[in-house]
């Protein structure tokens, strides 16, 4: 489990315990659950997870990467970079249609708004993260 943005809030606390007591709860052993909690971005997190897994000789194995779908690119490419293989499981999938256009994606909503900040977040961060060579 490893650190995000929020790390500094309350509900990123409670959000990792939760996940933790999951993880626990569907028979995962809590000495198998390695925590990163000192990262405030993508790139810290890759380089500080690197440092957890080599000390536990683990840096050969890939392992599991899981954000969202939007943010995926960036942190799998932050992860590549320190040299830490991963498999990527996409949460919150974000997917055009099979079928071509739709009208109804014309007609103003909150969510199309809400997707588009979201991916205007993830482009510009991949950007900078690519110019400042974190990527």
């Amino acid at each position: 489990m490893s650190g995000s943005p929020e790390n500094v809030s309350d509900s990123k606390k409670n959000k990792e315990m939760s996940i933790k007591s999951l993880l626990i709860s569907m028979g995962v052993s809590e000495t198998d659950i390695l925590e990163e909690k000192l990262s405030k971005n993508t790139f810290e997190n890759a380089k500080f997870s690197k440092k957890i897994l080599a000390k536990h000789k683990l840096l050969d194995k890939p392992i599991l990467l899981v954000t969202s779908s939007v943010h995926m690119r960036r942190a799998r490419a932050c992860f590549e970079k320190q040299g830490v293989h991963s498999d990527p499981f996409a949460t919150s999938q974000v997917n055009g249609s099979k079928t071509g256009f739709k009208l109804k994606w014309l007609i103003p909503n909150v969510e199309n708004l809400f997707q588009s900040n979201k991916f205007s977040h993830e482009s510009l961060g991949f950007l900078f993260y690519k110019i400042n060579g974190y990527i």
